[in-house]
């Protein structure tokens, strides 16, 4: 494993132990951690693969931004998503996520299996949801989550990563 993906390892580390504890990913983690990838990329590739590399990174926010908008994930997940972009390229990148994306899912169920209050929230929402299509009102008292509802992705995406990185065969 190279130097690289050990420090992207380190950040996603720290940022999992905050999201854990606090319930947020803070920014003295995520913008130093983008802004070392993107040195370590032009460090390793020069001028082209910086600019491919922050066209990554917008993209990303592009394609995530509007779910924190929603109200779908939190600004530190996507501050994640664009970490991984900063260190990752496309192929790998897509794979993370992806991965990412089915541990979270995977976490998702054993919570609302698991959690009463999950199960709860999931009901409440699936009253608004048939209510909103027997009315076709949408109201303000939607039904909201509390902590204990709350998908963190900072530990399936540095799961993601260990599992790409293949850090068992690496470390041993």
């Amino acid at each position: 494993m190279n130097s690289t993906v050990k420090i992207l390892i380190g950040i996603l580390l720290i940022a999992a132990c905050m999201d854990i504890m606090k319930y947020k990913i803070p920014n003295w983690c995520m913008f130093p951690g983008i802004a070392t990838g993107l040195f370590l990329t032009w460090q390793q590739q020069g001028g082209q693969g910086l600019f491919m590399t922050i066209l990554q990174i917008m993209v990303i926010f592009a394609v995530f931004y509007p779910f924190y908008l929603l109200g779908g994930m939190g600004a530190g997940d996507v501050k994640l998503f664009m970490l991984l972009g900063s260190y990752l390229e496309k192929e790998q990148l897509f794979t993370c996520i992806m991965a990412a994306m089915l541990l979270a899912g995977a976490g998702c169920v054993i919570k609302i299996l698991f959690s009463k209050q999950c199960r709860k929230h999931l009901k409440d929402m699936f009253f608004y949801i048939r209510k909103i299509i027997m009315t076709g009102v949408v109201t303000d008292n939607m039904p909201v989550a509390g902590k204990a509802a709350t998908i963190r992705l900072a530990v399936p995406v540095l799961c993601s990563v260990l599992l790409y990185a293949d850090v068992g065969k690496a470390w041993l």
